[in-house]
This record gives structure tokens, C-alpha cells and sequence, in this order.
């Protein structure tokens, strides 16, 4: 697996509670591809961070069952990754 150098790779100063419009979203996810990060890459990390911020927000969910529902839109690959880490 290629490794990736993500110091490098500026970012805003958006917090977790920041919300973004589906353009600026766009435009992140371009840069991010133009930067050499594949779209994998991405969802995975997305997913990660979901389940990292459900175990933040909700700490005994250990040995629990967990039921995850994904649309069809394009947010289903960052669901699927979320649920395998949860």
C-alpha cells in the first residue's frame, strides 16, 4: 500500500461542529485527489471519525448491537467503513 505524506496537506480551521456547504465539500474532496489521496483513502478516514465521535458521545458501547443504515447517495462507502470500525 502507497504511503502518504498528510503533513503536508493544509487545512482550514474548521472545527467538528462546523458545517459545510455540498461545494465546499466538493472542492475539499478535489484537492484531497489532487493532492494524490485516493477516494478509498477518504472514506475510510471518514468512516474512522464517525466511529471514533459515536464512541466519544455514547462511551458503553462495547459488546453492543449497533445497526448502521446507508442511502444510496454517495455517503454509503463512509457508512460501511464506520460500521466495520464500530
Amino acid at each position: 500500500m502507497k504511503k502518504y505524506n498528510y503533513k503536508n496537506i493544509q487545512t482550514s480551521n474548521l472545527t467538528t461542529s462546523s458545517s459545510l456547504t455540498v461545494k465546499q465539500m466538493r472542492i475539499i474532496d478535489q484537492n484531497a485527489m489532487n493532492y494524490g489521496i485516493p477516494v478509498e483513502i477518504m472514506m475510510e478516514n471518514a468512516g474512522k471519525a464517525i466511529a471514533v465521535h459515536v464512541f466519544q458521545k455514547f462511551p458503553n458501547l462495547e459488546e453492543k448491537n449497533i445497526t448502521c443504515i446507508s442511502g444510496w447517495g454517495n455517503n454509503g462507502g463512509g457508512v460501511i467503513s464506520a460500521t466495520r470500525h464500530l
